[in-house]
């Protein structure tokens, strides 16, 4: 309220330095209770002209509010929706990264047996030549 006051005020002061006119409404102090106000017919006109302009101005200011409310509200969903697919690229590399320690561990224990088995037949060739070298 204070805000509109002094807008009104200031409006009423730069129309009262721009006009030719001596408009004695136009201090500083608005009339108090009781007293009257030597108001003219510009004098109205100047401040209806002055509050449509303010009138103008919040509207603007609501326009201007709203906007920026929708633009955040869509930065939001769009930070939101990229959270979520970045959650869900995580948990997807996270699934491949246990099919992958799964599958080292499958052939961890595939080259333990196949060096058991490579030992078994060398310990069988060793005792073959063994057995050949005897028999020649």
């Amino acid at each position: 309220m204070h805000y509109v006051r002094a807008a009104v005020e200031m409006e009423l002061e730069k129309v009262a330095s721009n006009s030719d006119n001596d408009f004695t409404l136009m201090k500083r102090r608005p009339p108090q209770s009781g007293e009257t106000s030597p108001i003219t017919e510009s004098g109205i006109n100047e401040y209806e002209m002055i509050i449509q302009k303010l009138e103008n101005d919040v509207r603007n200011h609501i326009r201007n509010e709203q906007t920026l409310k929708l633009h955040i509200e869509t930065m939001q969903n769009g930070y939101e929706e990229a959270d979520r697919a970045r959650e869900a690229a995580r948990l997807k590399q996270n699934e491949q990264i246990d099919r992958l320690r799964k599958e080292r561990r499958r052939m961890d224990e595939l080259v333990t047996l196949k060096e058991e088995q490579l030992e078994k037949l060398q310990v069988k060739v060793r005792d073959l030549e063994y057995q050949s070298s005897r028999l020649a």
